[in-house]
């Protein structure tokens, strides 16, 4: 490194006077814009890399011994510091800031430094981390203070690298409670700061202790030491009458927490000893009054004398109960208050189900003393259980046992309801039944087995899934019913008894006997029903069922025709059904009758409607066969067809005709049964059915016009129209309407059809219709009945849909520079409707609205001086003028709008509008301006001077420039490009002129005519001399004698005092052409001035080869300064 730093100081001397040569032929500070000193960030940067390196280069790595690493990486790092202090020596500029090279980054704290340190161990090819630490590069004279420094912190980190880790583990903390609780009050600790995973939170150094598996939003702990009645205890089995509240301020579910609570003994009541370690059992109360076993798994640690809950999302109070045995029947949670089942009172027998699948022990009830007669047979038993449970949840509670008790033994059946969905939720006394008056339970019954004292019944109930908290079952009340027979019932059919006879509606008294010997030993009563029938029993036909016995009812008889007719008595104990029947048949008979009588009609529309030539039909059943067929009129006109459609239904029709009475349709119908018995004459429907006979033809509707009117031209090939009217009062009413457009004033050509009801709007748009003056709109009404109106008529309409064809391009003088201009245009055409009207606009300097022309094909504009855009067009007569004012019309007129551009203004209009045909026009008052370039001093000599000068005009061509010479007639001038048709012009002319003194005068004319009045002048002498007696001047041929201008002077422009030579480049004197020998001398003369002029300009320095060696230069130092960065990498590498 050190001997490439001072080969590298001899080339920079070098290049450092390059630069000074540089400087010399072009600014020193452009060669160094892209040389700036290395940033200190930049030798930080290599610093590290000739750490890393250093270490590559050596073979060790991380896992070689800690001395080794140590001594690599001091040495490193002093390498470093003295290869960056070893250039700072060589790179001495003027300052002594630029003395030192400094590599700074983030200021390193002393406890960062091992990690610093700890990085130079890692890959040798990974970058250093940014803020690892900084190493400062200082002059000589602290170094060493700043070496010893490093080697300390090297030493700290093998010393912190030798150490065991330190366990920071928090679950490994004290539990202090002077570090984690703060005391509410005497048996309450409440957390100092937010709970934490891991750590174990015990309650003042007891059993109790929480800790948090999971967090999302830790908050405060609390705990809370309460004591439970004497009557808690007993209800819970509570093995300690010390319970524990566990709150927090954070929300149930976030978290998630294992719970220790003391084992039974740790009170020093001796309970440990009774209780088995799987009886343990942890409750849970939300309000302090009901109770509901944990979910999660218990499990106690005797050894420890604890009991351990995992896996909890909530807090509340929490209590370690010992399920006990109960002593009734069976094993279970035992019952209370058993003895409180046989009476309906609401003092209960109970048991709590803390946790699921938890079963009650058997609750057993006998002593029923049913005193069933010895000779009786048992035909089925039936259990009644009034029982209702603490809170009403879903499947939370089913039965597990119910059973008949025999000899004080759990007998028979079981007859639990144990399906799915059987669980009851009822927090209402309800009863459930089991058995029924004909199950025996699987068992021999007898009358001996049920009196006895020890017969009952057995009942348990088991906790379902999901147990959240402690349900209790209650029982109010247990009952027996036994159904039980030794003899049936009898009855006997008193009347109608045989022979008897009945019209319909009349009352029918049923008598009956009936009696049971064995009604009073089963505290039953009899049941009656009474039934008809035709058939001998077959079927039958009730008359009224549930009757007690009292052997009485009446009735009346039914319409019906049979002479069959029974009536039979049955009798039911409960469990024996017995019947009896008439002894004979009576006849009950009734005059016949017609239902489901109905009309209509065969009309198009409805059925309710009818015109001349309908068909109106009458449908009809009969009660009973019928003697013959039935007499029908319709319209008080017997013609009417009726035919029998079987099973006693019936239809007849009728054609109405045109002399038929107009209304509704009347009819009668007239007819009698098989026994010659007539029925009611039917002159109505039994549906309210109904025909209206309509004969009258419709009211013509008014057609009207909407958006055209009649006879009058429209573009619009679309017309809409309305009507009104079309009415039917004392008809059937309008139906719809047909509509047609056609050419014909009066007539429609079909076919006619309804296309529009009463409930359209009543408008119409017609299709786009021809051009011309013959469109017709025609309309037609038909009423419900089918009835057409004579048709009305609407038009004619008149439709010119064709734009008229564009007028003529309109012309005028142009360019002009008069104020009014007459214009004029070829007229348009229109096949239809006619021009009449044109219409002119104009768009520029000045803006004239749409303006009307009448048929006129002529029309005068007054124009300032501007450029103007002159727009006409034809209206043809199928619109009205345009209007900008605000006008209203008595009904709604569509109307045409066309946007103009000019002004944003709509104009309306009706008419069709021809295309524009436009043109534009300039009108130019401004004079044009002409200059001449003078002679000072004067031609004196020269009799053909030659006069140059330039004409302009602001906004035309200049088409013309002119001169006179003292006052006299005006000659034209000759354009130097050949033809004056621009707006910049330069001109020339050369008068032939003697001895005397002149005035020249010049004025130029624009395309619009304006002539220019001020005009440019120049005055000189011309003094020619004899022939004998020439000049004194060198000359190379006196024939070509010529006036030169001066060579001292350029010609002056008149009028002003700033001279403009013409732009001259300087031509090599071997490539000029040669010049006529007669004007040598003239352009020695212009030469000579171009010399001064040269002389009194700076001279722009061309580029060359000066400028090339400049950049050579700068290419040079650019590619030594690379090459010795090159040389060091590759060096210290």
């Amino acid at each position: 490194m050190n001997k490439f730093v001072k080969r590298l100081v001899k080339p920079s001397s070098l290049l450092f006077s390059l630069l000074l040569v540089i400087q010399s032929l072009y600014p020193l500070s452009y060669v160094l814009a892209s040389d700036d000193v290395p940033e200190s960030s930049q030798t930080e940067e290599t610093l590290a890399k000739v750490e890393d390196e250093n270490l590559e280069e050596s073979g060790e790595t991380s896992s070689g011994s800690e001395e080794e690493v140590k001594e690599d990486e001091n040495s490193s790092i002093q390498e470093g510091v003295e290869q960056v202090k070893e250039t700072s020596d060589a790179e001495v500029t003027e300052s002594d800031a630029q003395s030192e090279t400094e590599v700074t980054g983030e200021e390193v704290e002393p406890e960062e430094i091992p990690q610093a340190v700890g990085s130079i161990e890692s890959d040798a090819n990974s970058e250093p981390a940014a803020n690892e630490g900084s190493l400062e590069v200082v002059p000589e004279g602290s170094l060493s203070e700043d070496q010893t420094t490093l080697d300390s912190a090297l030493q700290t980190e093998n010393s912190v690298q030798n150490q065991p880790e330190a366990l920071t583990d928090e679950s490994t903390e004290p539990n202090s409670e002077e570090k984690l609780w703060e005391s509410v009050d005497a048996k309450t600790e409440k957390t100092k700061d937010d709970v934490k995973e891991g750590v174990e939170y015990k309650y003042k150094d007891t059993k109790v202790s929480v800790k948090f598996t999971k967090l999302s939003n830790p908050g405060k702990l609390t705990i809370k030491e309460v004591n439970l009645s004497d009557a808690e205890v007993s209800e819970l089995n509570a093995v300690s009458n010390t319970a524990y509240e566990i709150t927090s301020d954070m929300e149930n579910g976030s978290f998630e927490y294992n719970l220790t609570l003391p084992y039974p003994d740790e009170n020093g009541d001796g309970k440990v000893e009774e209780v088995p370690v799987s009886d343990l059992e942890v409750l849970y109360s939300e309000d302090g009054e009901t109770y509901t076993g944990v979910d999660e798994g218990v499990e106690a640690v005797k050894e420890e004398k604890v009991v351990e809950i995992n896996g909890l999302d909530h807090f509340t109070l929490f209590v370690v109960v010992s399920p006990t045995v109960s002593a009734v029947s069976g094993s279970g949670i035992q019952w209370s208050n058993v003895v409180s089942v046989y009476v309906s009172d609401d003092v209960k027998a109970s048991v709590a189900l803390p946790t699921t699948n938890d079963i009650s022990e058997n609750l057993v009830a006998t002593g029923f003393n049913l005193n069933i007669p010895s000779t009786a047979v048992i035909e089925g038993v039936k259990v009644n259980i009034e029982r209702t449970v603490s809170v009403a949840r879903d499947n939370t509670t089913r039965d597990e046992f119910v059973s008949l008790v025999v000899s004080g033994a759990e007998a028979g059946d079981n007859k639990a309801v144990t399906a799915a969905g059987s669980e009851y939720t009822n927090n209402i006394d309800a009863t459930a039944s089991y058995g029924s008056s004909t199950d025996l339970w699987g068992l021999a019954l007898t009358p001996s087995i049920l009196n006895s004292s020890d017969f009952g019944v057995a009942y348990s109930v088991k906790r379902e899934a999901p147990a959240k908290d402690s349900q209790t079952v209650f029982v109010d009340y247990i009952s027996v019913q036994v159904a039980y027979s030794s003899t049936p019932p009898t009855v006997s059919v008193v009347s109608p008894n045989g022979g008897e006879f009945y019209q319909a509606g009349d009352t029918i008294d049923v008598s009956w006997e009936a009696s049971d010997p064995d009604v009073t030993a089963k505290q039953e009563i009899l049941t009656v029903d009474l039934f008809y029938t035709t058939d001998g029993g077959s079927t039958t036909t009730s008359i009224i069922s549930g009757l007690g016995n009292s052997g009485l009812y009446s009735f009346s008889a039914p319409a019906m025709n049979s002479d069959t007719v029974q009536v039979i008595v049955s009798v039911n104990d409960g469990t024996n059904t017995v019947s009896d029947i008439s002894d004979s048949v009576f006849t009950i008979n009734s005059p016949p009758f017609l239902t489901d009588v109905s009309i209509f009609s065969d009309n198009v529309n409805f059925l309710d409607v009818a015109k001349v030539s309908d068909t109106v039909t009458l449908l009809f059943m009969a009660s009973e066969p019928l003697l013959s067929t039935p007499s029908v009129s319709i319209q008080g006109q017997s013609d009417v067809t009726v035919s029998d459609l079987g099973k006693n239904i019936w239809s007849a029709t009728y054609v109405l005709k045109d002399t038929d009475q107009e209304g509704l349709v009347f009819f009668s119908i007239n007819y009698s049964d098989l026994t010659e018995t007539s029925g009611p004459e039917v002159t109505g429907t039994t549906d309210e059915s109904f025909v209206l006979f309509d004969k009258t033809l419709p009211i013509d509707p008014f057609p009207f016009e909407i958006s055209h009117s009649l006879s009058t031209w429209s573009s619009d090939n679309t017309v809409d129209v309305g009507w009104e009217g079309g009415d039917d009062v004392e008809g059937s009413g309008v139906f719809g309407f047909y509509t047609e457009w056609n050419t014909s004033p009066d007539t429609m050509t079909g076919p006619v059809s309804v296309e529009y009801t009463t409930d359209d709007l009543y408008e119409e748009t017609s299709p786009s219709l021809p051009n011309g003056n013959s469109n017709y709109f025609h309309i037609a009404t038909m009423d419900n009945a089918g009835n057409w109106t004579s048709t009305a008529h609407l038009g004619p309409f008149f439709i010119d849909s064709e734009v008229p064809s564009a007028p003529g391009v309109p012309t005028t003088t142009n360019p002009t520079n008069l104020t009014t201009q007459l214009w004029t245009f070829i007229p348009s055409t229109d096949l239809f409707s006619g021009i009449s009207n044109y219409w002119y606009r104009v768009e520029g300097t000045e803006t004239v609205e749409p303006t009307p022309l009448g048929n006129a094909t002529t029309f005068t504009t007054n124009f300032n001086e501007g450029l103007y855009n002159v727009f006409v067009w034809a209206e043809d007569s199928t619109g009205f003028s345009p209007s900008f004012s605000t006008f209203s019309l008595a009904t709604e007129i569509k109307i045409a709008a066309i946007f103009t551009s000019f002004d944003s203004l709509l104009l309306f209009t009706n008419g069709n509008l021809s295309p524009e045909s436009s043109a534009s026009l300039r009108v130019d008052q401004t004079e044009p301006n002409s200059l001449l370039n003078v002679y000072s001093p004067d031609p004196e000599a020269k009799a053909n001077p030659t006069y140059t000068g330039s004409a302009s005009d602001s906004a035309m061509n200049v088409v013309k420039v002119e001169y006179r010479i003292n006052g006299g007639s005006w000659v034209q001038a000759i354009a130097s490009d050949g033809s004056f048709d621009e707006s910049n012009e330069d001109f020339t002319f050369t008068p032939t002129l003697s001895s005397g003194t002149y005035t020249f005068e010049t004025r130029a004319t624009d395309q619009a005519g304006n002539v220019e009045t001020s005009f440019a002048s120049d005055t000189l002498t011309i003094s020619i001399p004899e022939p004998d007696n020439p000049p004194d001047r060198d000359s190379k041929d006196d024939n070509n004698d010529k006036h030169d201008p001066p060579k001292e002077e350029a010609p002056q422009v008149a009028g002003t005092t700033t001279v403009t030579p013409p732009e001259v480049i300087e031509t090599p004197e071997e490539e000029k052409p040669e010049e006529p020998k007669e004007e040598v001398k003239e352009e020695e003369q212009k030469e000579e001035t171009l010399g001064v002029q040269a002389a009194v300009e700076p001279v722009a320095e061309p580029p060359g080869l000066l400028f090339s060696l400049r950049w050579w230069l700068l290419l040079l130092l650019m590619l030594l300064l690379g090459v010795g960065g090159v040389i060091y990498y590759k060096k210290n590498s």
